[in-house]
């Protein structure tokens, strides 16, 4: 495969070679970019044909299909190079013609008053003027002197009621009163929920030997003790079951 890192120095001017896909070489002007955009959008170029030129917007490299291969793409050359040296000062241009004289412009804004100007002369005394109009009243003197005490007045009329007073202190508390009659029966409540079972008692001692009964009653109450084992054993299991601690039970297996 012929990849565009393999340039031959036989090259046309302004060529690059590329790869035809056939295994041979072609030609293709320099400067051709087919298209560019950011280093994603190369994606949407993966199955171009060789020589498809994209130039990168974001680090502003060259990149080129090698093939027909899909995303067979070279490595990216800059399309830019290094900022080159100033050049020397350019020599100084002919003056050119006066330009054509601007519109009056509008009216300026307003500017800061000026300092005062020297007080003038004093001018002649005009004649008395017309007498005006009475003024509004004065405020009112000082108070005069108090004079001697009046007779006693007749009493007036009796007053309102004034506001009530602050309140007093608590007072002692009194005896309790006698106990009232008993109030009506309530209904009565729901029925509470069942208590956990209590712990079984303790096998009472063995009692004495009896007389050998007839065998056909030894059976039926082996029948009866094996049933009351049974029983026992069950009553065991449901203790156990609820969370109960039979460990201090006899267990008889």
């Amino acid at each position: 495969m012929i990849r565009i890192e393999e340039i031959q120095s036989d090259a046309p001017a302004g060529m690059v070679p590329m790869s035809n896909g056939k295994g041979g070489v072609c030609w293709k002007p320099a400067l051709v970019i087919d298209a560019h955009g950011p280093l994603a959008v190369r994606a949407n170029y993966d199955k171009a044909p060789s020589g498809m030129a994209f130039l990168c917007t974001e680090d502003g490299k060259l990149y080129f299909k090698n093939s027909d291969d899909p995303a067979d793409w070279s490595q990216g050359v800059p399309f830019r190079g290094p900022q080159g040296d100033q050049g020397p000062q350019g020599v100084q241009g002919v003056i050119g013609p006066q330009g054509v004289h601007g519109t009056q412009g509008g009216v300026g804004p307003q500017g800061i008053p000026g300092p005062q100007g020297i007080e003038g002369k004093r001018g002649i005394k005009g004649e008395p003027g017309e007498k005006g109009e009475r003024g509004a009243q004065g405020n009112s003197g000082p108070a005069g002197i108090q004079g001697p005490k009046g007779d006693r007045g007749d009493p007036g009329p009796k007053g309102g009621v004034g506001p009530p007073g602050k309140h007093g202190n608590d007072g002692k508390n009194g005896l309790p009163g006698p106990a009232g009659p008993d109030g009506p029966r309530g209904p009565q409540g729901p029925i509470g929920p069942p208590g956990k079972p209590g712990r079984p008692g303790e096998p009472g001692s063995v009692g004495p030997q009896g007389p050998p009964g007839d065998p056909k009653e030894l059976a039926v109450l082996e029948n009866k003790v094996i049933a009351v084992t049974n029983a026992y054993k069950a009553l065991r299991g449901m203790l156990e079951t609820t969370g109960y601690d039979v460990s201090g039970l006899p267990d008889f297996e």
